[in-house]
């Protein structure tokens, strides 16, 4: 990681992802982790901030996250 990770939301995303070892995780399963019981009004937008977040983290090596697939994101 280039620059640090402030957020504990997006340091977990990020292990989730490593623990997934580089198989595909469903986004549903990633927002039940994050937010779990509604915890959040828009657990999608949260998601797709996270992922904003870790990718300019991992600087050069932001391409490593995938979401090619539209329900999917995988760690390279």
């Amino acid at each position: 990681v280039s620059a640090p990770l402030p957020a504990r939301k997006d340091r977990w995303l990020l292990a989730l992802l490593a623990l997934a070892g580089g198989n595909p995780v469903r986004r549903h399963a990633l927002q039940d982790a994050l937010w779990p019981g509604g915890a959040a009004a828009d657990p999608g937008f949260y998601l797709r901030r996270s992922l904003v977040n870790v990718r300019k983290a991992l600087g050069d090596e932001a391409g490593r996250i995938e979401t090619s697939e539209r329900d999917m994101v995988r760690l390279d």
